[in-house]
């Protein structure tokens, strides 16, 4: 291998680095922090779009029932003066301007700020649309829609709750931060409503009935409640509603959750 160059890899999100061979495209992990020489399989394959044979390199148009290569100066005068057509006939709001997680933030500035010339806010991410309900529930719960601690504290916890959410085959690399705390002592309890390969590595494991999430969590509430696991200095400078949630999860007994779940 020639010359290696450390990029970030453009999957899940979890921030890996891998090192890429500009010549050959060949990849290899990156020691350092985070992957720490790991790499999933969307990673150790992720230049192989390049070279891949179904790979557009020029735009397509369909003409009748076939696609037909054209020039990008062609296509983008043609999409710009359908856009320009569509506003003229139907207002700037007809519009909408899809962005892509799989781009630069530069890249996703730039089309907002072709949205808002164009006139419109119809501006979205495809992230927003994946994350909307567990941004929101973040945001309502910590003040804002991100991870509060880096994943590098996974590996001194003594417990790790993983509720709907299969990480040994969806994100290995942090699978590889449990497994650690796992080997340290962790216990490691797991909560979906299927057997998934995370369940493999469970201390404690939970299958629950499709939509009976809720149940369960209401419970758990209702035993740290009745059993005053809870730091009650916490809850009664750091939050509100206490009272009602008592009181709302009064019927949330473990027998109750057992005949639901």
């Amino acid at each position: 291998m020639g010359e290696l160059r450390k990029v970030v890899c453009p999957y899940c999100g979890f921030g890996c680095n891998l090192l890429i061979d500009p010549k050959t495209l060949k990849v290899k992990p990156h020691h350092g922090e985070p992957n720490r020489g790991k790499l999933c399989p969307k990673g150790l394959h992720a230049t192989e779009f390049v070279t891949s044979r179904d790979r557009l390199k020029r735009p397509l148009k369909r003409i009748g029932s076939a696609m037909v290569p054209i020039s990008w100066g062609v296509a983008i005068d043609e999409i710009a003066g359908k856009l320009l057509e569509i506003r003229e006939l139907y207002g700037a709001d007809a519009v909408a301007f899809l962005a892509s997680s799989k781009v630069s933030n530069e890249e996703n500035y730039l089309l907002q700020k072709i949205a808002r010339l164009f006139g419109t806010n119809n501006i979205d991410n495809c992230a927003r649309l994946c994350h909307e309900a567990s941004v929101h529930a973040l945001k309502l719960a910590v003040g804002t829609g991100a991870q509060t601690n880096p994943y590098e504290d996974l590996e001194g916890f003594k417990a790790i709750l993983i509720w709907g959410y299969n990480p040994a085959e969806t994100h290995p690399v942090v699978m590889d931060y449990i497994l650690r705390a796992k080997r340290k002592g962790a216990k490691i309890i797991v909560v979906d409503v299927r057997e998934t390969r995370t369940m493999a590595f469970a201390d404690y494991k939970l299958v629950l009935r499709p939509g009976t999430d809720i149940t369960l969590a209401n419970t758990m509430i209702h035993v740290i409640i009745r059993e005053e696991l809870y730091d009650e200095e916490f809850i009664r400078s750091r939050t509100n509603g206490f009272s009602e949630v008592k009181m709302a999860v009064r019927k949330y007994t473990p027998e109750y959750a057992e005949r639901v779940t």
